[in-house]
């Protein structure tokens, strides 16, 4: 670690996938840090940074994705550091896959997530946002101090793809939000087919 590097502790540890690991900030409780944990996790940070520079270039940022600050040194390598996606109160958000694998908390706010659900597909498509997956775990609810919700995109944005034609193309970037979501609502289904509240709830996205 050099002097000017960030130390990152363990009990700064919100969570991880399968590519990368995210810390609060130890100084801007408003921003977490991504750590690399792999050579994939070095590839799917370079698809997500290739997008935002395209979404730059367009000279807006969706609201629904959380903001990218640029790299930072820390005692655990290389980190990416974004906007932290919490509560009001500093609590961790709920995901949907929070509210999918509890029946009783799901209904409590059904119809207000399925408004969120509805308005994430339409920004999806009217801003163009290109993602590798969706995902139930990446689909972020963060609760406002009077208990509204919000909904925000974590993580699997950008494409692998040479040929980067829906960053570009209005046409083929709408074609492929479409395909996504359509395989985001066929990829729940058997992950929460045990829980028909999920099940009819899926069906109404």
């Amino acid at each position: 670690m050099t002097m000017d590097a960030v130390n990152i502790t363990d009990d700064l540890f919100l969570g991880k996938g399968g590519h990368r690991a995210c810390y609060r900030h130890p100084v801007d409780k408003t921003k977490c840090i991504k750590i690399i944990l792999n050579s994939d996790g070095a590839r799917t940070v370079n698809f997500e940074l290739d997008f935002l520079r395209t979404l730059h270039k367009r000279g807006f940022y969706p609201k629904l994705i959380p903001r990218y600050y640029g790299m930072i040194e820390t005692s655990k390598g290389t980190g990416y550091v974004y906007d932290l996606v919490q509560n009001e109160d500093g609590t961790p958000a709920l995901t949907l896959d929070d509210f999918l694998k509890n029946p009783e908390l799901l209904n409590s706010s059904r119809e207000k997530l399925l408004k969120l659900m509805n308005s994430l597909h339409k920004d999806l498509y009217d801003n163009q946002v290109i993602v590798r997956s969706l995902e139930a775990w990446n689909v972020l609810f963060p609760r406002a101090a009077d208990g509204t919700l919000s909904i925000r995109l974590v993580n699997d944005l950008g494409m692998p793809n040479r040929l980067k034609i829906p960053y570009h193309i209005s046409y083929a970037a709408h074609k492929h939000v479409e395909k996504h979501w359509k395989k985001f609502k066929h990829d729940m289904r058997p992950y929460y087919k045990d829980n028909q509240t999920a099940q009819d709830f899926i069906s109404q996205l």
